[in-house]
């Protein structure tokens, strides 16, 4: 299976399992192996579930998340950032 790609804030969905989160964080391993840290909704009481680590091969997106860009300002912080989905 190809993998797409999966840049972190995108929302995406476990093929395997159906389970469905934020993509927050990326890890490499030194065999080559990359994991996506996905982060589900809050629950029913409002309370913060654990993130799960899942195979880079076993998830699609289903939702692109913010980028961003950059924009010259000028003076001597000349840049800025610029949040929004594209």
């Amino acid at each position: 299976m190809e993998t797409q790609n999966i840049q972190l804030g995108d929302t995406v969905q476990s093929t395997i399992s159906g389970f469905i989160g934020i993509a927050v964080s990326s890890t490499k391993f030194i065999n080559g192996c990359i994991q996506i840290e996905v982060q589900p909704k809050v629950d029913k009481e409002n309370k913060i579930q654990e993130c799960v680590a899942i195979d880079i091969q076993n998830l699609k997106v289903i939702q692109k998340g913010l980028n961003y860009e950059e924009e010259e300002l000028g003076g001597p912080n000349n840049k800025s950032i610029r949040l929004g989905r594209y």
